[in-house]
C-alpha cells in the first residue's frame, strides 16, 4: 500500500490580498452598504417575517443578530428596555 497524500496547509486569505478586477467599458457599479439595509426596520421586519413563515429559526436569529449589531446594542436596549445580558444571551 502506498503513502497517503496529504494536502498542503491552506494559505490565509483576506480582502487586502484580493485581486483587483476591472469592469468592462459601459458597466457601472453601485456602492453597497450592508449596514444601511440592516438598519432599515421595514426590510428587516419583512425578512424576519419570511424566516418565521418558512420556519427557519437559524435565518431568523442571523437576521436579528445582524440588525442588532448594525443598529447598536445600546440603541436596542434603550428602545426595548431589555438588559444587555438578555440581548447577548439570545445571539
Amino acid at each position: 500500500m502506498g503513502k497517503t497524500a496529504t494536502s498542503k496547509k491552506r494559505k490565509t486569505s483576506s480582502m487586502s490580498n484580493a485581486p483587483i478586477v476591472k469592469l468592462k467599458k459601459g458597466v457601472e457599479s453601485v456602492p453597497h452598504d450592508p449596514d444601511k439595509f440592516l438598519r432599515d426596520r421595514d426590510k428587516i421586519r419583512h425578512a424576519l417575517t419570511e424566516a418565521m413563515e418558512e420556519g427557519d429559526m437559524e435565518a431568523f436569529r442571523e437576521i436579528l443578530s445582524a440588525h442588532v449589531k448594525a443598529v447598536g446594542v445600546q440603541n436596542i436596549i434603550n428602545k426595548t428596555h431589555l438588559t444587555k445580558s438578555t440581548i447577548y444571551s439570545r445571539f
